[in-house]
């Protein structure tokens, strides 16, 4: 209701700059800032991402100490 509003006063009054300022501002500057992530948030999601990776490494690395103990005893037996 209230962006239609809006909307009807600046067309209404195609002559007010000081209405279409207050647009272009409020289209350009407020809306993508308010869109935007807040910083705990993107602090949470790197967080987050860094522990994934580190999971995955760990991961890799436990599967690579287990083919490398396997090889080591077949060679054994061999």
């Amino acid at each position: 209701m209230k962006a239609s509003a809006w909307q009807k006063a600046i067309n209404e009054d195609q002559d007010n700059d000081f209405l279409h300022a207050a647009d272009s501002a409020k289209r350009r500057i407020i809306e993508p800032a308010k869109d935007k992530v807040s910083k705990p948030q993107r602090l949470q999601r790197e967080e987050k991402k860094r522990d994934t990776l580190h999971d995955r490494k760990l991961k890799s690395e436990e599967k690579l100490k287990k083919q490398d103990s396997r090889l080591k005893a077949e060679k054994v037996f061999q």
